[in-house]
């Protein structure tokens, strides 16, 4: 992005000094414009700006909605950050069903063009993307007490590491494992293949073995936006059948998050009601 430098500059050329003070004028115009009319849809993070928002100080949960489908992890990851602001409980919401392919439907298509879940809007805006809730939920209702980054610049640099490549339990362990489980016929299955990525998944959780380093939370001693984006995904693996044998720290950890307030006022509806197959049974 062009960064223009607007300080001061100093010039004996009348006409520049004139040209630099309506150039200014138009931008301070433009300005109030944008914060009178705001851009009401924030998709997939695309108009999201990290500075705090000017919708905040006038809203409270009422005017927020979220629809979700149970034990989606990016779904749960914003009802887990809801929870931690305080604003989960009477906050106006839709359990949606995939196998009903409700987020299929005009009502959601209508909000995030995607069809996916979660869609969530808080007033005017709406955000379509998981880790983009959770960031305009950080910058919007964050006080003090309920913060989940750091102010030090090297531990949120950490924070937002372990946010996006927590993606990578997603991609190498439950679609390569779990959702080939679903979609190929017993008989069509590979022992071969699942052997391989058995290891790599393993070699996957052994990364955020390492990455706990010791410390009770994925970036030091706090519970912060990391905690949110990697819990949902290791608790999935264990609903698949996963017991984390293998690694000590990360058990511990999935059961002192598991214990967490947030999580349990959270919990996805079904899987109060049963197991499933364990899937992850070598895990």
């Amino acid at each position: 992005m062009e960064r223009r430098d607007y300080g001061e500059r100093r010039t004996d050329n009348d006409t520049h000094l004139m040209f630099r003070r309506a150039k200014l004028k138009t931008r301070e115009q433009k300005t109030e414009q944008n914060l009178e009319y705001p851009m009401p849809i924030l998709q997939a993070g695309k108009y999201f700006s990290l500075t705090p928002c000017q919708y905040s100080s006038n809203m409270d949960n009422s005017k927020m909605f979220l629809y979700w489908g149970s034990g989606s992890g990016p779904c749960w990851k914003a009802m887990i950050s809801l929870a931690e602001k305080g604003l989960w409980e009477g906050c106006p919401n839709k359990m949606i069903s995939f196998s009903n392919k409700e987020h299929k439907t005009d009502e959601v298509f209508t909000l995030n063009p995607r069809g996916q879940v979660p869609t969530f809007r808080d007033g005017d805006v709406v955000v379509n993307e998981s880790d983009a809730i959770l960031m305009y939920l950080e910058e919007n209702y964050s006080k003090d007490g309920n913060r989940l980054l750091p102010t030090s610049g090297p531990e949120r640099a950490q924070v937002y590491q372990r946010m996006f490549e927590a993606q990578n339990v997603q991609t190498n362990i439950i679609k390569e494992l779990v959702v080939y489980h679903w979609r190929t016929k017993p008989e069509d299955r590979d022992d071969k293949i699942v052997k391989e990525r058995m290891e790599k998944a393993k070699v996957e959780l052994g990364y955020w073995e390492k990455a706990l380093n010791g410390h009770a939370y994925m970036v030091g001693n706090n519970f912060t936006l990391a905690d949110v984006a990697v819990y949902p995904f290791l608790a999935f693996l264990m609903r698949m059948g996963a017991s984390f044998r293998e690694f000590p720290a990360l058990l511990k950890y999935y059961e002192a998050i598991t214990k967490r307030p947030s999580v349990q006022a959270t919990w996805p509806p079904h899987w109060k009601e049963g197991t499933t197959d364990p899937i992850l049974g070598e895990l």
